[in-house]
């Protein structure tokens, strides 16, 4: 049995012709069907529904070999789920490893869901993926997010692709954001534990700023330069969370909202802040006691990333509104509805302004960094992208802006992965005899 986008297929193990079971439905936004597990029974299969845009709206099917077209649903929010002899459903839940009671009798689940302790699993937020296995005598096997990322290179880059490295040791250096004053850079250091760093030219190594068991992710910082925002999972979802960029106060709670909050960007006067909501919305907080916030947009379709113009009268973002092929769209700020214009070609991803506010980058879908001439006032213009030069192909999940432009200079700051030669060893985890656990953990 095996999975792809064109829906769940089984095949003889001796070999034949592969015959289809079930496809995904367009109309319900299902993209991939995905890690099928035929049941002891060898006449029904679980299997997960990966929807578009992010695998967090992922789901747990079940459906029978003789009557395929009878799909049910066993679980939201899951995927890469895994009967055991136990009685139990392993599966992950963004990087948790969860379990749940099962009737494999009838396919349904008993009680409520457990979190495995201890364990986190590296996952995909395009199909669904989720690093771990166990075998019918009792042996979890794991691989920790963060694991398998390269180690990277800062780099200066400037519009004809000439590179100049920063004085910093390679590192797994995620979303690098250049201070106002060109001289600091606030990266996301995942491991043991997600925190933001700080990097200065007068230091080789980067100082920790933020600490703690939470993951701390996705610095920006203020207009002055003198706080770093980021995004908290501390209280269990994402908030938005605030602390001095020297370190010398503690971090500050700036906004809680249902859902997760991710920073994009300041308005010009620094008083307002653009974040992603539950990473598939467009919304603007107020920073005043209390924060409010605003929906800008917030379609069927996902849109992220929002840049405001410098002028702050235009807000760039990327979004898959006009299909499945991610663009780059601007529209007025803060009156989003009033017209809206297609600035990629083809696709594209990650997009910034350029400090005069007469340039938008982005990326193309084959990896060119792109630059759009534009004209804000006293009327909208917009010129033909042209390239500048090749870096890396963007990833097809939704995922952060990785790189930035310094206001001095003008210049790129981009993360270039060391050879694969380079690369440390993934620790793997095992454990043996984890069937005891879990007994204790969610008893028959």
């Amino acid at each position: 049995m095996f999975g792809t986008t064109e829906g769940l297929f089984h095949v003889s193990a001796s070999g034949g012709e592969p015959r289809r079971l079930a496809a995904p439905n367009p109309q319900r936004k299902e993209r991939t069907y995905a890690w099928p597990q035929i049941l002891a029974d060898d006449r029904r299969v679980l299997f997960t529904i990966v929807p578009e845009g992010a695998s967090d709206g992922a789901r747990v099917a079940i459906l029978d070999i003789e009557a395929p077209g009878n799909v049910q649903t066993v679980l939201e929010g899951a995927a890469a789920a895994r009967y055991v002899p136990t009685g139990h459903l392993l599966y992950s839940s963004g990087s948790a490893l969860k379990a749940v009671r099962f009737d494999a009798t009838v396919g349904r689940t008993i009680g409520e869901p457990a979190t495995i302790p201890n364990v986190t699993v590296a996952t995909s937020g395009d199909n669904g993926a989720a690093e771990f296995a166990v075998s019918d005598t009792g042996t979890l096997v794991s691989i920790a997010p963060f694991a398998r990322i390269r180690p990277q290179v800062l780099m200066w880059v400037d519009r004809r692709g000439n590179e100049e490295p920063l004085p910093i040791v390679p590192g797994a250096y995620l979303f690098p954001r250049v201070s106002p004053d060109g001289t600091r850079v606030a990266v996301d250091i995942p491991g043991a534990n997600r925190d933001v760093w700080i990097w200065s030219a007068q230091r080789p190594t980067p100082v920790r700023l933020t600490s703690g068991p939470a993951e701390d992710t996705l610095p920006t910082w203020s207009i002055d330069g003198r706080r770093i925002f980021f995004a908290s999972q501390r209280n269990g979802s994402f908030d938005i969370y605030s602390q001095a960029a020297d370190g010398s106060t503690p971090e500050r709670l700036e906004f809680s909202g249902p859902g997760d909050q991710m920073p994009n960007s300041f308005t010009p006067d620094g008083t307002q802040l653009l974040v992603n909501e539950n990473f598939r919305d467009l919304s603007l907080v107020t920073l005043t006691r209390p924060a409010r916030v605003e929906r800008l947009l917030g379609s069927e379709a996902n849109e992220w990333l929002g840049e405001i113009s410098p002028d702050g009268k235009w807000l760039a973002y990327e979004s898959n509104e006009s299909g499945d092929r991610v663009e780059i769209f601007l529209r007025p700020f803060p009156a989003v509805d009033v017209r809206r214009e297609t600035i990629s070609i083809d696709g594209g991803r990650y997009p910034l302004w350029g400090h005069n506010g007469n340039e938008l980058f982005y990326i193309n879908l084959d990896g060119a960094m792109m630059s759009v001439p534009i004209i804000l006032s006293p009327e909208l213009t917009i010129g033909r992208p042209t390239k500048l030069f090749n870096w890396t192909r963007p990833a097809r999940v939704i995922t952060a802006r990785p790189y930035d432009i310094s206001r001095v200079d003008g210049r790129f700051l981009m993360g270039r992965p060391v050879s694969a030669s380079a690369l440390p060893p993934i620790d793997i985890s095992v454990v043996i005899n984890w069937f005891e656990e879990l007994r204790m953990l969610l008893p028959r």
